[in-house]
This record gives C-alpha cells, structure tokens and sequence, in this order.
C-alpha cells in the first residue's frame, strides 16, 4: 500500500504538466511507465492495557503521479507528464485496539506522524509519436536527483483503519485501508534551480496488507 498516489509538480517544462492543471488518468491508453505507488517495511509496537498500542514503522515508498495524455496536431504526438518520489519514511503511531464497528469488535485505528527521507526524484515531459512501428513513450525532458546530492525530508501524517481478519494467540492477519497526507517538504544542500524540487502536499491511499506477531 497504497496503489494511489497524487503529488504537486512544478510547472517547469514546456508545455507545463504541473498536477495543479492536469489530473491523474485512468483507462486503456495510460502511459506504459505511469505510477503504482507502494509502501512496504516493519513494525514494532508495545500494547499498553489492551486497548492501546504505540508503534514505531520503517518504511520503503514509491509515490508520485502521471498527468493527462494530451494530443498535439503540431508534430503529431500524444504529450504526458511523469513525477516520482523513492523515499525512506520512519513513523511513529498510536493504534486504538478492537474498536466495534458494524457490530464486530476487531475494528483498530490507527493515526500517526510520519518523516520521508527521499532518496531518488524524477520529473520529466515525454511524447507518444502516432506510429505503428514507436510504440513506448520517449522522453522530451527530465530531470532526476538522487543521494548524496540533496537532503530531503517532508513530514506527514498516517492514517488507517484495520480489520482483523484471521487470529490466533500469536499471529494475527490485518486487512486495512490506508491514508497517507505528506506537507510541503523542507530540505538542505538541494539545487533550487531544478524543476523535480518537490514544494507541495502529496496523497496516498490504498490497501494494506499486514502480519502482525505478539510476543
């Protein structure tokens, strides 16, 4: 999780596919290279009075977003935009234990902080020529960053809803939907001329997927 993902871009190439104009698509003629966020690491938690769990999260993620296929008759392609954001992300969370929910106790809520550390940006303008034998998308422009050129943090906030599917004393397999809500980031050491320096919010939603063990 999540499978969603919506980011701010810049309006720094020509033409400009900055998120504040152009929407996230969906359908059959999405560019082949679009956007499957994910986000996947571990957990460790300590219960307090079974009601309640304090949870610290490290994290692997991919977010970002493709914009709208657009057709210019000029030189007979098919423009799109593309942004994504590797990162590192730490979490610390409070989990509310067996809420009931639709007459079913196994309900937890969970709602957090979070700290992305990023450590791979690529933004970039590519083209669909309109011919049988071109295929895949090329690329207009680009500009990629990563370590140990830049530090880049954007603080968030976690939220989530869980269902405990399948349990036993020990393990426990979780179904939840995840919302994920990163603010502007904050950043040293970082080339400000470049049009991939992300400056707005970032969205996430999505499944999750969870095994949890008790000691």
């Amino acid at each position: 999780n999540p499978v969603y993902t919506k980011t701010w871009i810049p309006d720094h190439f020509s033409p400009p596919f900055g998120s504040a104009d152009y929407a996230l698509i969906f359908g059959t003629r999405n560019p082949d290279i679009g956007i499957i966020g994910y986000n996947y690491g571990a957990s460790i938690g300590i219960k307090l009075k079974n009601k309640y769990e304090l949870q610290l999260t490290y994290s692997k993620s991919l977010k970002g977003q493709r914009n709208s296929l657009e057709y210019n008759s000029l030189v007979n392609v098919h423009e799109f935009g593309k942004y994504s954001e590797y990162s590192d992300e730490l979490s610390l969370s409070l989990r509310f234990l067996n809420h009931s929910i639709f007459d079913s106790n196994k309900f937890n809520i969970l709602i957090g902080f979070i700290l992305s550390h990023y450590s791979s940006i690529t933004i970039g303008y590519f083209i669909y020529y309109n011919d049988p034998t071109w295929t895949k998308p090329s690329i207009s422009s680009r500009s990629e960053i990563s370590e140990p050129n830049f530090f880049i943090f954007r603080p968030g906030i976690t939220t989530e809803i869980e269902y405990q599917l399948l349990t036993n004393n020990i393990f426990t397999f979780i179904l939840g939907l995840k919302l994920n809500h990163y603010f502007s980031s904050f950043n040293t050491k970082f080339p400000s001329d470049l049009a991939s320096r992300p400056r707005g919010y970032a969205l996430t939603i999505g499944p999750s997927f969870k095994l949890n063990y008790q000691l």
